[in-house]
């Protein structure tokens, strides 16, 4: 957003009020003249170590409820599967593991360039899925399968006190 202000002579400095967030080069402007005419400042948004852990934390909380679903396409999240069996897709038991640990690398967080407050990364992510219903005869169906390897996107809102995370969908 660009404003024009008019300032006695010093030295100003822009900040965030947002400990996610941090201004690095280009956030002082010294103003040395009633009469001066331009000043600038350079804001560039940075993530702190603050901003990182709670991204990072975020986006495992939000993995983890995913995987505690009880549906075969839990929204937004990145372990969704669409059965070809009308009954698997309305099985009244469905239980997701995860085979791998996303998290074993530190994923890089990427700002939105419009939007600092927004970070995003990927991780890779090996679900197995487990589904079964039994029919009013008594007939118990189970399908599972071990859906291949992904790399899901998440992004989280870091202008928010309590930061939640929300993964891109990926269809097996």
């Amino acid at each position: 957003t660009r404003a024009t202000i008019t300032v006695f002579p010093g030295s100003y400095r822009a900040t965030v009020d947002n400990h996610y967030l941090a201004l690095t080069d280009g956030n002082t402007v010294l103003v040395t003249a009633p009469d001066q005419t331009s000043g600038r400042f350079t804001l560039n948004p940075t993530l702190t170590s603050k901003g990182k852990e709670a991204a990072l934390t975020a986006a495992r909380k939000a993995l983890n409820e995913c995987l505690a679903a009880t549906v075969s396409e839990p929204a937004g999240c990145p372990n969704t599967i669409r059965w070809a069996s009308p009954r698997a897709r309305q099985a009244a038991s469905v239980r997701w593991t995860l085979l791998n640990d996303p998290w074993l690398e530190t994923p890089t967080l990427v700002s939105d360039p419009k939007q600092p407050g927004l970070v995003s990364a990927s991780v890779p992510v090996l679900a197995h899925v487990y589904a079964s219903t039994t029919t009013q005869w008594g007939r118990t169906y189970t399908w599972q399968r071990k859906l291949p390897l992904v790399e899901p996107t998440f992004t989280v809102d870091l202008t928010d006190r309590h930061p939640v995370a929300t993964w891109s969908g990926i269809t097996s």
